[in-house]
């Protein structure tokens, strides 16, 4: 006998708006038990009577307060594997109409749901259902189990200030998995201000900063100013216009990790009544440049990031020139991107810091080829007097043939478990080529993926060969492509070559 719907046994992840779920589900059972009500910091015990004629859920009413950020429902005690649903302002009808729901394979679920949520979490009345969804009675030690107890927890996360920002003096702090990671503080711009900024760096995550006179903003559509870009880095800079004058008085500062929700974040903040960042945010560290070549290698791939998203890059000049794909730095206008930042691995466990500006010097977009000038450092500020840089010494790709061995190292998008990723190196061959309208490219079995594109493929003398640019996948199997150095345009390669 089938009941409400057959849960889909990969769906791991807690939470989500609930459209994916129309394939899957039935109408509830018309039968239905009596609503219980539910407060904030209660736990209380409950049955689900597996009756055949009886509806295999429990349905509560819990009010969220207007000062939650988040709310946690915990299931515990359960010998059978129960699911959460909830649905802001009325009863469930069916279970693909909700407003969020957990469904781990587990016996015990946690559901958590924050204002950060798409939908977000409202004030006001939720239904909650607590739902047996398979169609067989569960068994424990053998035994068919005739009802299924469990104990249901209640509990909010209330973001409340954890300091205030005083002018050019850094806090450090965390975002922890039971606090919502999101952190909330205050800043005091006195009258007379011409502009304030705040910027958010020392972190490994992909963390983000939200910005809102006198009340705090807990997702980005409530913000008066965000920085979202993907990297650790963050700044805001709220000025004084003449049509949108700089107000005085609080304002709230948010730093939250809208993409990982389970391991603590550091991070540090500091905010300043100007446009200019701290002087020591500007300090750059000199870069090594290594005897070990795999080492210079590492040193010499860069993560992009513009305002497409991220990408992979190659320094090939001592002066800062980077080659990398013109689709990792094309600008939602079409062409180049007029931010465009670069990151360097400087512990390779750990995800790249960034700390230079880049330009578009040169770029092709039927070879997918791009031409970058390192131009000054993450803040705009000039780079040091004889700042120099490891880099690739250019191979010759036509010499390569079928089984030479390719090391392809970047930044995919998979090379982490956190919101962003540490330097990765595969390995693989030279699997063939193809010949396209704007000249040969090469083939390879190397691992290669989203991320990628733009960094380096190297043959056995850690020469650069190529730029891992796409990769093409049938079934089980992928094939990665590389355009060649030897695609290059001259005058792109003298410029290398004299710089």
């Amino acid at each position: 006998m089938k009941r409400v719907f057959i849960k889909k046994p990969f769906l791991v992840v807690i939470l989500f708006v609930l459209p994916l779920l129309a394939l899957f589900s039935e109408p509830k059972e018309t039968k239905k038990p009596r609503e219980l009500t539910l407060s904030p910091g209660a736990s209380v015990s409950g049955v689900i009577n597996l009756d055949p004629e009886a509806p295999w859920y429990k349905t509560y009413r819990i009010e969220v307060p207007a000062d939650a950020f988040g709310i946690r429902l915990s299931l515990t005690d359960s010998p059978a594997d129960l699911d959460l649903f909830i649905k802001y302002g009325q009863d469930i009808v069916s279970y693909d109409d909700v407003s969020a729901y957990s469904v781990q394979d587990d016996h015990n679920e946690v559901l958590f749901f924050s204002r950060l949520h798409d939908p977000p979490l409202q004030t006001g009345l939720y239904y909650l259902d607590v739902a047996y969804q398979l169609s067989t009675l569960p068994r424990v030690r053998g035994r068919l189990q005739p009802e299924i107890p469990y104990t249901l927890t209640y509990e909010t996360v209330v973001a409340e200030p954890a300091g205030e920002l005083l002018p050019d003096s850094r806090i450090s702090s965390t975002l922890q998995p039971s606090e919502g990671m999101v952190k909330l503080f205050t800043l005091q711009v006195p009258p007379g201000t011409d502009a304030f900024r705040v910027d958010l760096f020392d972190t490994s995550g992909d963390l983000d900063l939200l910005v809102r006179r006198g009340e705090p903003a807990f997702n980005p559509r409530e913000a008066d100013l965000a920085g979202e870009w993907v990297m650790s880095r963050e700044s805001v800079i709220w000025r004084n216009y003449p049509e949108e004058p700089l107000e005085p008085g609080i304002y709230y500062i948010t730093v939250v990790d809208q993409i990982s929700n389970d391991a603590v974040e550091e991070f540090s903040i500091i905010a300043s009544l100007s446009e200019e960042p701290s002087e020591d945010l500007k300090a750059l560290p000199f870069l090594s440049i290594p005897e070990d070549m795999l080492e210079r290698a590492l040193l010499s791939t860069l993560e992009i990031i513009s305002e497409g998203g991220t990408g992979s890059a190659c320094l090939v000049s001592g002066k800062g020139l980077v080659l990398t794909n013109y689709h990792v730095v094309k600008g939602f206008s079409g062409g180049p991107s007029d931010l465009i930042y670069g990151a360097v691995s400087l512990d390779h466990s750990t995800p790249p810091v960034e700390l230079f500006r880049m330009e578009v010097l040169r770029y092709d977009k039927e070879k997918d080829l791009a031409l970058l000038r390192i131009s000054s450092g993450f803040y705009g500020q000039p780079l040091p007097f004889g700042y120099r840089f490891p880099y690739y010494e250019l191979g010759d790709a036509g010499r390569l043939v079928m089984g030479q061995p390719l090391t392809i190292i970047g930044y995919p998008g998979i090379g982490g478990t956190g919101s962003r990723s540490s330097i990765s190196l595969t390995k693989g061959i030279v699997s063939g080529f193809q010949r396209t309208p704007f000249g040969t490219i090469i083939k390879t079995d190397a691992e290669i993926n989203s991320g990628n594109s733009g960094g380096a493929a190297i043959n056995a003398y850690y020469e650069l060969v190529g730029l891992p640019t796409m990769v093409v996948n049938e079934d089980a199997g992928q094939m990665g492509f590389i355009h060649p150095v030897n695609l290059l345009p001259r005058d792109w390669i003298d410029l290398i070559e004299r710089d």
